[in-house]
Formats: structure tokens, sequence, C-alpha cells
């Protein structure tokens, strides 16, 4: 996925089994994890200065080589730039 000029996305994982979920950036020559959990959820990623970076994403079922069923979606929410740390209110 490609990071927004917002730099804001959400991404979102429901399975029915126990599953693994990374995020990374990459130079093409290495993988940098930017975000790893265990199991279903959501992670919101702001940061500007990723926009236009391309992100990969890994879904992965724990000690098992079966195939796992699952739904994931990433999206741009409409956030503003209040809410966060830098310029709350």
């Amino acid at each position: 996925v490609v990071v927004p000029a917002s730099g804001h996305l959400q991404f979102r994982l429901s399975s029915g089994t126990t599953t693994g979920w990374n995020i990374y950036t990459s130079d093409c020559n290495t993988f940098t994890t930017l975000f790893c959990k265990n199991g279903n959820g959501f992670f919101n990623l702001h940061n500007p200065a990723l926009a236009g970076t391309t992100l990969y994403v890994r879904v992965y079922r724990w000690n098992q080589q079966s195939a796992v069923q699952f739904d994931f979606c990433v999206w741009e929410p409409s956030t503003v730039d209040h809410d966060f740390c830098a310029n709350a209110l």
C-alpha cells in the first residue's frame, strides 16, 4: 500500500484463527518492521514523513503450514491535525 499525502492510514485485520501480521518499509534490499501484532486488531499510522512510501503487509498463521482465511482492510481515515500530540488542542 502507498501512504497518502496526509500520512494517515488505518490497517485492520479480522480473522477466525490465530494470526500475526507485520507492516514493513523497504528500500528493495531490506525490510524494516514498522508495526507487528499478534491476533486481530488495528494499527493507525500518522506519519506525514512516510507520504508516498510503499508499505508491505505480511499476514501469517502461527505454527501452521496451512492457509488461513482473513479480512484485511486499509484506508485513509478522516483525521484532523489537532488529534495528534504535536498539534493537540
